[in-house]
């Protein structure tokens, strides 16, 4: 593995405003993670669950050959080479001090594969103050600030403990999906 994490600025500006227009012009494609699935976590962020045949074709593909060249290039993984099934739209709200504390991204067990990649869009339309993603190395966690800049698409292993910090200000807006290849070994 070259790096730790990576990120790379994968939209702009009116690409992000395409993507959120047309999942919140159509409620109907998402469906609400209900808290209750969650129950360590009070403050989650309001989650909704959308399927990838329900969002932009061109999209979903630049995210998912983005991600595939980013592991390529720099850490490796045994990958499934098809796009994501689906994406968390998180939403953390200032007013509700939403936040996500340390976990790990894995699948169910007896899974005949396992997620090996986490992949974060940063969707935000306006700046917001806290909700720091951290990933935690040796007990160590590190500030990745590069995910707090709108369009950045952060990438890192799915087993790193990480987390988002409560958002004082504003509302932090994110995507998530999972890539999965064959069990670890």
């Amino acid at each position: 593995m070259k790096y730790k994490w990576y990120w790379y600025n994968l939209l702009d500006t009116q690409q992000i405003n395409f993507v959120l227009d047309d999942i919140e012009s159509r409620p109907e494609i998402c469906t609400k993670e209900p808290k209750e699935n969650h129950p360590d976590f009070k403050n989650v962020s309001d989650v909704k669950q959308i399927k990838a045949l329900d969002l932009d074709s061109g999209f979903v593909s630049l995210f998912a050959r983005t991600v595939h060249k980013i592991n390529r290039e720099n850490f490796g993984l045994d990958l499934y080479y098809d796009e994501p099934q689906g994406f968390n739209l998180n939403y953390y709200h200032s007013e509700s001090k939403d936040d996500y504390p340390f976990h790990l991204d894995s699948s169910k067990p007896n899974s005949m594969s396992d997620i090996k990649l986490t992949a974060v869009l940063n969707l935000s339309r306006r700046p917001y103050e806290g909700g720091n993603f951290s990933i935690a190395l040796s007990n160590q966690p590190h500030i990745i600030e590069e995910i707090n800049n709108p369009g950045t698409l952060l990438v890192f292993p799915s087993f790193y403990l990480h987390e988002v910090a409560p958002v004082t200000k504003g509302v932090r807006i994110t995507m998530s999906s999972w890539f999965q290849g064959p069990n670890w070994k």
